[in-house]
C-alpha cells in the first residue's frame, strides 16, 4: 500500500494508529493485514474502511492509466487483482482469466511469503469466493505446475486472442 501514493495515509493513521507505519513513515502491509483479516467484527469493519479508502482511489488511477495506454495504441493490459470483482474492477476488462491452483499449492506459495495457511484462508475468505471467480471467467489457466507450463499456456492464450507475444 505504501507504494500507492493515491492512498491517503492520514486517513489510515487516523483509523489504525501509528503502529501500521515503519520508521520511514511507510505503511507496513503486514501490520494492516493483522488488523483487517481477523475473524471478529472489528476486523471486518476495519477491512471495509480500508476498502472504502483504497478502492475508489485505485479505480481512479486505473481509469487514468488505461485511458493513456489506449490513446497510445496499447492493445492489451493485464490487471492482476485478487479483489477484482469485489472492487468492481472487472468493468475495465473484456476478458477475465482464472488461474486454477489447488489449495495446497496456494498454501505452499503463501508460506514461501511468510504467511500461514490460516492467514491465506482469512484473506481468501474476505474476497469473492473462488467458485464465483471461476464462474465469471472467460478463460482459464492451470497454475499448479511449472512456470514454463504456465508461460506456454499464456502464449497460447495470447495467440488465441490475436495478440503479439512479447
Amino acid at each position: 500500500m505504501s507504494s500507492t501514493p493515491a492512498i491517503k495515509t492520514e486517513s489510515l493513521r487516523k483509523e489504525f494508529g501509528p503502529s501500521i507505519f515503519d520508521a520511514a513513515g511507510e505503511v507496513e502491509r503486514s501490520a494492516v493485514a493483522r488488523l483487517v483479516f481477523g475473524p471478529d467484527k472489528e476486523s471486518q469493519d476495519r477491512l471495509l474502511f480500508l476498502e472504502s479508502v483504497t478502492h475508489p482511489r485505485i479505480s481512479e488511477r486505473l481509469e487514468t492509466q488505461l485511458s493513456k495506454l489506449k490513446k497510445n495504441g496499447c492493445r492489451a493490459v493485464i490487471l492482476d487483482a485478487a479483489v477484482m470483482f469485489k472492487a468492481g474492477w472487472d468493468r475495465f476488462c473484456t476478458r477475465i482469466v482464472y488461474l486454477r491452483v489447488p489449495h495446497e499449492v496456494r498454501v505452499a506459495r503463501a508460506q514461501s511469503r511468510g504467511w500461514t495457511a490460516a492467514e491465506l484462508d482469512a484473506r481468501e475468505n474476505r474476497q469473492t469466493p473462488l467458485a464465483e471467480k471461476e464462474r465469471k471467467a472467460t478463460d482459464f489457466l492451470d497454475n499448479a505446475s511449472s512456470l514454463e507450463t504456465l508461460r506456454s499456456q499464456v502464449r497460447a492464450l495470447w495467440k488465441l486472442w490475436g495478440l503479439q507475444i512479447p
